[in-house]
């Protein structure tokens, strides 16, 4: 209880801070989810909402990444600091699926 209530401030914290992405991190950004759905396509499946739903995911969770540790903006190394966590959970999810029998 104590854990989560100081990740809900965090979280509250970080809302209404403001937040940029400069147009060199957007491109790099850009060609990076180009190779993971070339390299990757598991995790865009057709469908665009899936598509658009992967993507949100991994913008939030990389502008709070950038958030906790202070920047206002979003750095190539913060944006591959989240696809480390994002194949940690895929992971995770995998093992889950495998422990149930699926």
């Amino acid at each position: 209880p104590k854990l989560l209530g100081r990740w809900r401030r965090l979280l509250l914290q970080a809302q209404p801070r403001p937040y940029t992405i400069t147009d060199q991190i957007k491109d790099a950004v850009e060609q990076d989810i180009e190779r993971e759905m070339a390299t990757r396509p598991q995790r865009f499946n057709k469908s665009s909402v899936v598509q658009h739903n992967t993507l949100h995911t991994w913008f939030t969770v990389a502008r709070l990444l950038s958030l906790s540790k202070g920047e206002s903006e979003l750095s190539f190394e913060t944006w591959q600091s989240m696809k480390v966590l994002e194949d940690e959970r895929h992971q995770r999810l995998a093992s889950f699926g495998a422990h149930q029998g699926k």
